[in-house]
């Protein structure tokens, strides 16, 4: 029978240098902050929501978020009550549109309290006054972060807010928060009082 030999190459000594190794290792460690600055825009979860009452499924997704997670929203929803955030450092991006249900009374439509490092990115908040109205009793508010730390707004939009009993509501709100910010976002029809005002 025939004898095969591996004859194994010889990786040239310069490979072995300090050089080598520290930009290797150098290499090595951009990719590994590649990878988790991917891991860190990868949704944990994605809703797509299509027009109908949404709110037990994004409370339900919300309270299921881990930190440092993502959750992606897109689409149309209807909220029929306030939603809450419920833990801290995590992301919640995409293009979605909430509206207020007509003919209910809950004040903000999301809302964070005492929350560090969540971000908000790419959602709009349609508090729906004008369909809210009638019975109205608490002000029609967009999104907020209360006594909150490193939290932000990012390119949000916030519409058809409305006070109440000569409190005006707010589209967008940090209230008593540190490093907070609202960034390229925009408020629309916002800010009137209520018939009961």
């Amino acid at each position: 029978g025939a004898h095969m030999s591996w004859i194994w190459p010889r990786l040239p000594a310069t490979l072995d240098t300090p050089d080598v190794i520290r930009q290797a290792n150098s290499r090595l460690k951009d990719l590994e902050l590649e990878l988790a600055a991917i891991r860190a825009r990868t949704p944990a979860f994605v809703l797509v929501g299509t027009g109908g009452d949404g709110t037990t499924a994004i409370q339900d997704a919300l309270n299921l978020m881990d930190e440092y997670s993502v959750l992606a929203i897109y689409g149309a929803w209807i909220l029929s009550a306030a939603l809450t955030l419920p833990v801290d450092n995590v992301s919640i991006l995409g293009r979605a549109k909430f509206t207020a249900k007509a003919a209910t009374n809950f004040e903000y439509m999301l809302s964070g309290t005492s929350r560090t490092g969540v971000v908000i990115e790419g959602m709009e908040f349609d508090a729906n006054k004008a369909n809210r109205s009638a019975g109205q009793n608490i002000r029609f508010m967009g999104a907020a972060f209360l006594t909150s730390t490193d939290c932000a707004f990012l390119h949000c939009t916030a519409r058809n807010v409305r006070g109440y009993s000569s409190v005006s509501a707010v589209g967008l709100s940090i209230s008593a928060g540190t490093r907070c910010a609202v960034v390229a976002s925009r408020l629309l029809t916002c800010g009137d009082s209520g018939a009961n005002a």
